[in-house]
């Protein structure tokens, strides 16, 4: 439950290569299929403004496994879109991507004019 308390109702998460998880429920859900107990992150703020009852809120994040030690398994940037409501400061929008590279493939046939085994792209 911790998970949603920092999101408004009508909350949106915005993830990469995925459609958005629309309100509370599905952002539960999302946590409930996504967030492991051996993994951390951390992020780093780059860039934050705030007008009036908007605030947003630009940087980047890390993930590990706490089991393994500090190799980062993924790198990214974020951008958040916070919203005062009820005197308190709630996500509204939050969208992320990794920094990894999409489309790579590896292909366990060889194709010609390739070393077998050697991934694709």
């Amino acid at each position: 439950e911790g998970c949603v308390a920092v999101f408004t109702d009508d909350a949106q998460l915005l993830p990469d290569e995925q459609p958005p998880i629309v309100g509370k429920a599905g952002i539960r859900d999302f946590c409930k299929d996504n967030m492991d107990k051996d993994l951390a992150f951390d992020t780093q703020e780059q860039l934050s403004i705030v007008r009036g009852d908007i605030g947003v809120d630009q940087g980047t994040y890390r993930i590990w496994n706490v089991t393994v030690g500090p190799k980062i398994l993924e790198s990214g940037k974020y951008l958040s879109l916070w919203k005062k409501t009820g005197g308190q400061w709630k996500l509204y929008r939050h969208m992320w991507n990794t920094n990894a590279p999409t489309g790579a493939t590896t292909s366990v046939q060889p194709v010609e004019g390739h070393d077998e085994g050697k991934q694709q792209k």
